[in-house]
C-alpha cells in the first residue's frame, strides 16, 4: 500500500481535501502549510489546486514521476493526512515509516515496488452483479 500511495508524486487535491491539515495538525511543516494556505482559506475556496507532491526539481514539475514524495513525508510535507500517516502516525506506523525511508533514499526500489504493486492490482478481480456496488459517492458505501 506504501508504494500505492508514491503514485501521490503526481497530481493534484482539491482545497476542500486538505484543509483540515492545513489549520487543524501538527505535523505539517509550518513554511510549506503558510505556503498552501495562500491557495486554500479556512473558507471558501475549495475546488482550489494544489499539487499532491511538493515538487523539488528546478523548475517545478508536478507531472514528474518520482520518489520526493516519500522525501517530503520525511519533512513533513504530505499534502494528504493520509499520506502523513505513513511516515509519523503512531509507534504502529513504524512499519511504514522504515518503508517510507527505503523509498525515499532508493528511487530505484520505490519504481521496482511501484510496478509489482500496479501488476497485483491490476490482476484483481472486481465483483461484480449482487457482490458488488457502484458507489454514487466514493467515500460512503450505497
Amino acid at each position: 500500500m506504501v508504494a500505492l500511495s508514491g503514485g501521490h508524486t503526481i497530481g493534484m487535491a482539491q482545497c476542500q481535501n486538505f484543509r483540515g491539515r492545513l489549520y487543524n495538525k501538527s505535523n505539517i511543516n509550518t513554511a510549506y502549510a503558510t505556503k498552501l494556505k495562500l491557495n486554500c482559506p479556512q473558507s471558501g475556496g475549495d475546488t482550489n489546486l494544489a499539487p499532491l507532491d511538493d515538487d523539488t526539481a528546478i523548475p517545478p514539475n508536478p507531472d514528474l514521476f518520482n520518489n520526493d514524495y516519500f522525501i517530503n513525508l520525511q519533512s513533513e510535507k504530505g499534502l494528504l493526512h493520509s499520506d502523513q500517516v505513513l511516515y509519523n502516525a503512531t509507534a504502529a506506523a513504524g512499519a511504514t515509516e522504515d518503508i517510507v525511508k527505503a523509498f525515499a533514499s532508493s528511487q530505484a526500489a520505490f519504481f521496482s515496488a511501484f510496478a509489482s504493486a500496479m501488476v497485483k492490482m491490476a490482476n484483481l478481480s472486481p465483483l461484480t452483479g449482487s457482490q458488488g456496488q457502484v458507489r454514487s459517492v466514493c467515500s460512503i458505501p450505497n
